[in-house]
């Protein structure tokens, strides 16, 4: 009978300094696989948010609403829409963001665009672009989502623009190729499909 084990050679002892290596490389991988992994996943989300902000931008001016930046805003404004029309003559219609209160790279810019395209919408439809009842519910989504962000509008604006603010600040909450559809849909002036 054979004993086919003497084929197999018996394990050596690392050579010196074999180890010190070896546990070097161990501990590297270990803080560089989490490192890069982490590094990567900030970076694509970047991307996701550059698509995003473009996309949105760019549906703003397919309706012809002008973007701008202003450094003087009153103390706590970010942003704001502004419409004027006389004569059926459209005088101002404008994205303003407050650069003096809101920095587009470390403030929530996408949630500020969604919110400003929510008025943009109010103002071609001139009222709401949901029904009372309908607005309701988006209330209530709105206070188990972001309550604090529902108390302010009872703080900041009058009664009569507290369903506008809803709509506006539900939608900030949104996927951004929804509001760009929902302005596309509202303000045809010139729109086309942003994805």
């Amino acid at each position: 009978m054979s004993n086919y084990y003497h084929d197999i050679e018996e394990p050596k002892p690392p050579k010196p300094g074999e180890t010190k290596r070896l546990l070097i490389i161990a501990f590297s991988l270990t803080v560089a696989l989490p490192i890069g992994i982490v590094s990567t996943a900030i970076s694509l989300r970047g991307l996701g948010i550059k698509t995003e902000v473009e996309s949105m931008e760019a549906a703003i001016k397919n309706v012809k609403t002008e973007l701008i930046e202003k450094n003087d805003c009153a103390d706590g404004v970010q942003g704001y829409y502004e419409f004027q029309k006389e004569e059926n003559k459209t005088i101002k219609d404008q994205i303003v963001v407050c650069t003096n209160n809101f920095s587009k790279s470390t403030d929530d810019y996408p949630a500020l665009l969604k919110h400003e395209m929510t008025h943009i919408m109010h103002a071609c439809l001139g009222t709401t672009i949901n029904s009372p009842d309908e607005i309701r519910e988006l209330r209530k989504e709105l206070k188990r989502k972001r309550e604090s962000s529902y108390r302010n509008i009872h703080g900041l604006y009058a009664e009569k623009n507290h369903f506008m603010e809803v709509e506006a600040r539900w939608m900030e909450l949104q996927d951004y190729k929804y509001v760009n559809n929902e302005l596309g849909k509202h303000c045809v002036r010139g729109w086309r499909s942003f994805q």
